[in-house]
């Protein structure tokens, strides 16, 4: 049996499966970039199960993000609280981003140089123990600045931090899914807000999934609000780009 291909195969198919989310119906994912914000969120045709299938940005690993919900009605305030919220986090993001990124990369390069040097040779093993080394070294970092900004370390927080432990691929989308799991979920409506600096293709990417949902919704009160969103999202393209 070929070991290094089934360790090669095994740390792909882990890093995709933490990459993909399964969120309700009507759910999906902000993020903060620099002064502005991304979102995405899944296509009603995604369906799996009872869930909906999204592909979280790897490159947005390090990005303070918080649920979003389609069907939420607008709360003041919401956008500016997720903000404050992020930058009581911003050490630990400073922190722990390089070391995780650092852990990322030598378990994503151990899996070809295994592939390619074959059981017998100690390199990629090397590589292995280089991520874990950075793992460790993010996560202390990274407790020590939750405790300096009184943020935790609580009991969901070192669980998620254990469970990149067991399962290095999982280091690098740490920080995602804390801010998840940590900040409250914000009402897409907000988002399209023109002082929240959403960018152009977020919302090309929230008109057209609002377009499809029109397809299966028939409510009255959710039609209105699906155009609501559209209206304004056509807003934000319009708006020149900084």
């Amino acid at each position: 049996m070929d070991y290094s291909l089934i360790l090669c195969l095994a740390i792909l198919a882990f890093f995709l499966l933490d990459l993909l989310l399964l969120l309700p119906a009507g759910e999906g994912i902000a993020y903060l970039a620099g002064h502005g914000c991304q979102a995405r969120l899944p296509s009603w045709r995604a369906r799996l199960g009872g869930r909906f299938a999204l592909l979280a940005a790897p490159w947005r690993f390090a990005s303070p993000c918080a649920k979003l919900s389609l069907w939420a009605p607008s709360a003041p305030g919401s956008l500016a609280r997720w903000r404050a919220e992020a930058e009581r986090y911003r050490r630990f993001y400073r922190w722990t981003a390089p070391w995780l990124a650092l852990s990322w990369a030598c378990a994503v390069a151990a899996a070809p140089l295994a592939l390619w040097l074959r059981p017998g040779a100690p390199d990629w093993l090397l590589l292995l123990l280089a991520g874990y080394i950075a793992y460790l070294a993010a996560a202390l970092l990274g407790m020590l600045a939750l405790r300096r900004a009184r943020l935790g370390p609580n009991g969901a927080q070192l669980r998620l931090m254990l469970e990149a432990l067991l399962c290095l691929p999982y280091a690098s989308q740490l920080p995602r899914k804390l801010g998840l799991a940590g900040f409250a979920p914000l009402p897409l409506i907000d988002l399209l807000a023109p002082e929240a600096g959403l960018d152009a293709d977020s919302a090309a990417h929230i008109a057209a999934l609002a377009r499809e949902q029109l397809e299966v919704t028939e409510p009255a009160d959710a039609r209105a609000h699906l155009h609501q969103i559209i209206t304004l999202a056509e807003a934000r393209q319009a708006e020149p780009q900084p």
